[in-house]
């Protein structure tokens, strides 16, 4: 909505004639001297009326063109379109050997998930071609009940998950609970346990101008596949710089 906005503002008038006409305009009203005695927030809003003269209407014939151009462009510096054909694909797999062993319930399975990254640059860094990587987690779960009288069960519950990504080192995530019933009305339960999540794909890979932010992942090579051109004005000079990643993997110009 953010860029699909500013590009049909920018096909009407360019970001630069608009604050050309607005300055021009405040800036002639304090040199005459204001005669006609004008508030800050009038002279605000007469910069304004002079530089919004003739900007699309919604409903109008040109502001349906500039929308349309705007919302099928996949290029974020002229249009709004995500252009995103990312992929994953995702297995696990479970078996309960309690058929097989009275001792306790256990539980061992797997999950494995492999992503391709495909927006074309338009939501990740992935400009020049598919981002791919892949995670692997394993886990384990042991159950077993006791009856320690008439009228209390304790159930004692263990478990592990092994988690690996590509891109990070593993990590073990143990649990342990104990579950009692009382007169099967109550319950009290304790548990310990550790969390862990990897980071997300646009936690990673993300590179997106939003207008107000520039949102780059926190991947250890991402920054350095995001690039985007600035003006810049040096004693009357202007050229253009591209960011790019020091050693401390903050973003320059």
């Amino acid at each position: 909505m953010v860029f699909t906005g500013i590009n049909i503002n920018r096909a009407w008038k360019s970001d630069t004639q608009w604050f050309q006409e607005y300055i021009a305009t405040f800036a002639g009203i304090e040199l005459s001297g204001n005669p006609q005695g004008l508030s800050e927030q009038q002279k605000h809003d007469a910069a304004r009326a002079v530089a919004d003269t003739g900007r699309f209407l919604p409903g109008s014939a040109e502001y349906k063109s500039a929308f349309n151009r705007s919302v099928n462009d996949p290029d974020l510096s002229t249009g709004s379109k995500f252009q995103d054909a990312s992929k994953y694909y995702h297995s696990d797999a479970n078996y309960n050997f309690s058929h097989l062993t009275d001792f306790a319930d256990i539980q061992v399975g797997a999950s494995y998930r492999s992503y391709d990254l495909n927006s074309g640059g338009t939501i990740y860094t992935d400009k020049d071609g598919n981002i791919t990587y892949s995670e692997l987690g394993i886990y384990t779960q042991i159950q077993k009940d006791f009856d320690v009288n008439d009228d209390m069960e304790l159930k004692i519950t263990a478990s592990a998950r092994y988690d690996k990504s590509e891109l990070f080192d593993g990590f073990v995530s143990p649990r342990l609970s104990a579950g009692l019933t009382v007169n099967r009305d109550h319950n009290i339960r304790a548990s310990v346990q550790t969390g862990f999540r990897n980071p997300t794909t646009q936690d990673l890979f993300i590179g997106l101008d939003a207008g107000r932010a520039i949102l780059i992942g926190s991947g250890a090579d991402n920054l350095a596949g995001y690039t985007r051109t600035f003006d810049v004005s040096t004693d009357g000079q202007t050229a253009s710089r591209s960011n790019y990643s020091n050693t401390n993997g903050c973003e320059c110009l």
